[in-house]
């Protein structure tokens, strides 16, 4: 019957401490915490590759990317394609269109 009562008080004894442990860490500011996660998103105003139509702004975790006009009569399109950041490719505009601010019009 003692050597039941040794465990039983020992794991108690451990119980409380951890308890008591994690409540000081808590109320003390010494407690280990994760991170928060980054909310991962992106949104493109023009909905994808479009050169034709408005020039937008593709919004990401790293902040706002107007689209612009590239060098050789190109917009550099900023895109979520599929995923949290934006991505950039060089489409032509069309003949007899040149690229201002971001997106080709006629001449």
């Amino acid at each position: 019957m003692s050597n039941n009562f040794n465990v039983t008080t020992t794991a108690l004894a451990i119980a409380l401490g951890v308890i008591a442990l994690s409540i000081v860490a808590s109320q003390t500011g010494f407690a280990v915490t994760k991170e928060p996660a980054q909310i991962e998103f992106c949104s493109d105003g023009d909905l994808g590759l479009d050169a034709i139509h408005t020039a937008s702004v593709c919004d990401d975790a790293n902040g706002l990317h107007r689209d612009a006009c590239g060098s050789g009569n190109t917009i550099i399109e900023g895109t979520c394609a599929g995923t949290s950041i934006c991505a950039f490719e060089a489409i032509s505009c069309p003949i007899g269109e040149v690229c201002a601010n971001g997106k080709c019009n006629a001449v």
